[in-house]
């Protein structure tokens, strides 16, 4: 939890070329537990979330469960899921 949207504090991290309509990836390997995820499109392949002069993202964000806010992005515990088993789970781009 104290982690979530710290890039350099990342527990697993990775980067999936994107494929118009869906883009599909698998995170492998990860012990049973609670988990959030947070991605992002990088539009311009610079490896790093944009964002404007107010920290506002200029790339297409996404949280599992959780949702951007109209001032800031949402809490660890908005996204937070139990992964107990193989599962699969749909994210949209906002």
């Amino acid at each position: 939890e104290s982690s979530f949207l710290k890039f350099d504090k990342v527990y697993k991290s990775g980067s999936e070329k994107a494929v118009k309509g869906k883009t599909a990836f698998d995170i492998e390997n990860l012990p049973d537990g609670e988990y959030a995820i947070a991605i992002f499109h990088d539009a311009n392949g610079n490896n790093n979330l944009d964002t404007n002069m107010l920290g506002i993202p200029k790339e297409q964000i996404a949280f599992s469960k959780g949702k951007m806010k109209m001032f800031g992005p949402p809490k660890y515990t908005e996204c937070a899921f139990i992964l107990d088993s193989n599962m699969q789970m749909n994210i949209s781009l906002q």
